[in-house]
């Protein structure tokens, strides 16, 4: 139904402008991330993410266990859902109307300082 996951961590930067006018990156730590795509969701699965999403709207983030080619990463996240899924159509193998193109990305919400 989707394409393989990626996964891993990924060197986060804040960059700040100085008087001077230049720019400079500030390294904040590596961060946890995994982005999943999906041709379609079925209700059922939509039905999952919707949950996912308001517990992440009453409590600012979400309590994860994923395992990993690099590990298992436990611990606090953010879902973020791609805008892409903007297509409506009839799928005859689900045999349902389903929204297309789903991305979804968790990413850790602390930085690991390694």
């Amino acid at each position: 139904m989707g394409r393989e996951p990626t996964m891993g961590y990924a060197d986060e930067y804040v960059e700040k402008t100085m008087i001077s006018g230049r720019i400079r990156r500030i390294y904040r730590g590596r961060r946890f991330y995994a982005n999943f795509s999906y041709a379609f969701l079925t209700s059922e699965q939509r039905a999952t993410v919707n949950s996912l999403l308001a517990a992440q709207r009453q409590n600012g983030y979400l309590t994860v266990q994923i395992s990993s080619p690099f590990g298992t990463y436990n611990g606090q996240a953010i879902i973020e859902l791609g805008q892409e899924q903007t297509r409506f159509k009839y799928d005859e193998t689900a045999q349902d109307y389903v929204w297309t193109n789903w991305t979804l990305t968790l990413k850790g919400v602390d930085y690991d300082d390694n």
